[in-house]
């Protein structure tokens, strides 16, 4: 049987958004970036209609996931190096140096990482890839692999291949954890998440 990549890299598959990275002791300004983002799927190419998938799905799915996080500040909420408090607005705290960011929580996205790296943005792009409904009917059945690329700038991008069946699995598995009142700290807008 044939198979085939197929490479979806379009010049609106993008992500403009503001971020910093927090460690222990230390905190990146708050800046932002014009994140690009490819992706690829590898499967069958199926013998009726010669294709593995049609690329306007593709390109339908990866235009809503970075338009979901497009012109938004990207707060990690598993920064043990920060506090978050969700109520009429977002208030994220550093921990070590006190700094607070004060915002309409119709800006921010929460994301259940750790730090806003490229690494991170292209497991969270992928794992909205496969639970995308133009692609979750196609996962595992005509493609097997998915690759997402995120490039920061110019000659810094990560790229993170994985198994399409698998990813939707544990991301539907994070998804159930998070609308559930106790995993998900932030749920009803009334606690802080550490």
């Amino acid at each position: 049987m044939l198979s085939a990549e197929l490479h979806v890299a379009k010049e609106d598959c993008k992500i403009s958004a503001a971020h910093f990275i927090v460690h222990a002791d230390t905190r990146e300004r708050l800046h932002g970036h014009n994140y690009r983002v490819a992706v690829s799927i590898r499967g069958a190419v199926d013998p009726a209609s010669g294709y593995v998938l049609d690329f306007g799905t593709i390109k339908r799915a990866a235009r809503s996931v970075c338009a979901s996080l497009d012109e938004r500040f990207l707060c990690p909420t598993a920064n043990p190096h920060i506090a978050c408090t969700l109520g009429t607005e977002l208030t994220i705290t550093v921990l070590h140096d006190g700094a607070r960011f004060v915002m309409p929580v119709a800006d921010a996205v929460l994301l259940p990482i750790a730090n806003v790296s490229v690494e991170a943005l292209a497991r969270v792009v992928a794992e909205r890839l496969v639970l995308h409904g133009d692609l979750a009917p196609y996962v595992g059945k005509a493609f097997q692999q998915l690759t997402v690329s995120v490039t920061e700038t110019a000659g810094q991008e990560a790229k993170l291949t994985f198994d399409a069946a698998k990813l939707a699995e544990e991301a539907e598995e994070a998804r159930a954890l998070a609308t559930g009142s106790t995993a998900n700290p932030l749920a009803d807008g009334s606690a802080t998440a550490r």
